[in-house]
């Protein structure tokens, strides 16, 4: 049965970020096998009371994020999760690293902890200890004597001194084992590091999380970052020993059609096989060659074709040309402005005559 072009031009445009499809489970586009290895750990972890670090590696834009929310929704209907994400511009301070994590999980967790819990005065959720924490860390100040204090940072922040590497180890046992101790429903803890590389600037917060893992049953770091994390050995081997590797590798010619066609059938409710008369078979090699693979840029130049299509009521097909390319090159100019070849390519989409040859070089060379 053929597809309603017109149906098909009323829909919101499935892959733009804001209207995008999430697929899960068997419809999560080569990456199942990845998805399969989190349920292995999880129930390795109920067999064996360990769940494994992960170290996800990838090239930019391959998915990593993506694959991170993946497991993070798999894994917090049994363990919290702290998620960060490191930036380059802002190297990590160690103190407010763990400040923030026991802060977050406070928020989380403190309204939903049980006062009839045995534990009721030896938890970080207990109310004093909360009031305790918020003063200290918000104010400054709080009258309670030091060694009623279950947590150490809380007095190190206000003071703005620097946390001793005990005081984390024994703060963070005690986070732990509050987690698990105050009717929860929560086995452990799980730490999400987003760009993850940005560590070999702080690899003294590297060894801390490592040891933190090895020394503490029940909190795990996940960590997803570039492949220089492979190269830096010096920084990242010890971490890496200790850790389940994951590599993200670009996607084969049948994910490449899948990641393509499933937006659109998930939309309309229809099957794949039917979303693949809309886009001819020189679009699909164009974009099997262009793309290297790269789910990310799979969307945005599938985003950009399909605006094309629902924009000109003549076209049958969803395709490539050098309208839709401007566009490309446009949308990856905002997102790096410093990348000389998109500039490159830029400036070749304004030069006279655009010529199609010259943009598919620039994307051949494979920067988009």
């Amino acid at each position: 049965m053929a597809l309603d072009r017109d149906v098909l031009r009323t829909i919101a445009n499935p892959y733009k970020p804001e209207n995008e499809i999430i697929l899960s489970g068997k419809q999560f586009i080569g990456r199942e096998q990845e998805l399969l290895l989190i349920d292995t750990l999880i129930r390795e972890y109920h067999e064996t009371g360990k769940l494994e670090n992960i170290l996800l590696v990838g090239v930019k834009t391959i998915g990593k994020t993506v694959l991170l929310e993946q497991f993070e929704q798999k894994l917090s209907s049994s363990f919290a999760i702290y998620h960060k994400e490191l930036s380059k511009q802002e190297p990590q301070d160690i103190t407010e690293f763990f400040v923030s994590l026991i802060d977050e999980l406070i928020n989380q967790f403190a309204e939903n902890y049980s006062a009839n819990t045995d534990l009721e005065k030896d938890s970080i959720f207990e109310p004093k200890q909360v009031e305790i924490w918020k003063s200290l860390i918000y104010q400054g100040e709080h009258g309670s004597k030091f060694i009623n204090r279950k947590l150490t940072l809380a007095t190190t922040f206000s003071k703005r001194e620097s946390a001793r590497e005990e005081s984390i180890l024994k703060d963070m046992r005690f986070v732990v084992d509050s987690l698990r101790g105050a009717d929860l429903d929560v086995n452990g803890l799980v730490i999400v590091i987003d760009e993850f590389q940005e560590l070999r600037n702080n690899g003294r917060l590297l060894e801390i999380l490592t040891r933190l893992t090895r020394e503490i049953s029940n909190l795990t770091v996940i960590g997803a970052g570039l492949p220089l994390i492979l190269d830096d050995v010096d920084t990242f081997e010890k971490f890496s020993r200790a850790s389940r590797l994951i590599e993200l590798r670009k996607f084969d010619k049948n994910e490449i059609r899948e990641a393509i066609f499933a937006p659109v059938a998930e939309k309309i409710k229809c099957s794949i096989f039917a979303v693949r008369e809309i886009f001819s078979e020189d679009c699909l090699r164009v974009m099997e060659t262009r793309t290297d693979g790269n789910p990310y840029h799979i969307r945005i130049l599938c985003s950009e074709m399909f605006d094309h299509f629902q924009n000109n009521v003549a076209l049958e097909r969803c395709e490539i040309n050098s309208e839709v390319m401007e566009k490309v090159m446009i949308q990856y100019s905002r997102l790096s402005l410093k990348s000389k070849i998109i500039r490159y390519s830029l400036m070749l989409l304004t030069s006279s005559g655009k010529n199609w040859a010259w943009i598919c070089l620039c994307l051949s060379f494979g920067a988009w």
